[in-house]
């Protein structure tokens, strides 16, 4: 949902999915170019959400229109919606990995406590799963 309200506010086509248009686009950024937070950063349970970050880059996406001197977010250039891109997949990334190394640490050390071992494999299944850079991320 946090991918395709992006591909709708970059003016991305949508009809198969935002995750596929954003990280299309994505390849063409820098994902360090924009700061945007990575959720929930300082919580130490396995809670997730990407409500902050959407409203943190329609609002650097916003900044960018009025450093533009633009009417409309669809205005700015390619290379600007492809940084805003770019830095969204990044962070959004950055907060599953977060999570689930915190949810695989708390049950590999439970299964530990009772004498079984940690967990070594995980599998990554629904349309998220398609996203290149994320399979790449979670391979490391």
């Amino acid at each position: 949902e946090a991918f395709d309200k992006t591909a709708r506010l970059l003016g991305l086509p949508v009809g198969g999915g935002g995750g596929p248009a954003v990280e299309a686009l994505a390849k063409e950024g820098d994902p360090k170019s924009i700061q945007l937070p990575i959720p929930l950063q300082r919580r130490k349970d396995c809670d997730f959400s990407y409500a902050g970050l959407k409203t943190a880059v329609r609002m650097a996406a916003d900044k960018l229109r009025l450093e533009r001197g633009l009417e409309s977010i669809d205005d700015l250039c390619r290379q600007d919606k492809a940084n805003i891109a770019a830095s969204f997949q990044n962070v959004a990334i950055r907060h599953i990995e977060q999570r689930l190394n915190r949810a695989m640490d708390m049950i590999g050390n439970e299964q530990e406590e009772e004498g079984g071992e940690k967990i070594q494999s995980l599998a990554v299944v629904g349309g998220v799963a398609a996203n290149l850079e994320l399979r790449s991320r979670l391979e490391k």
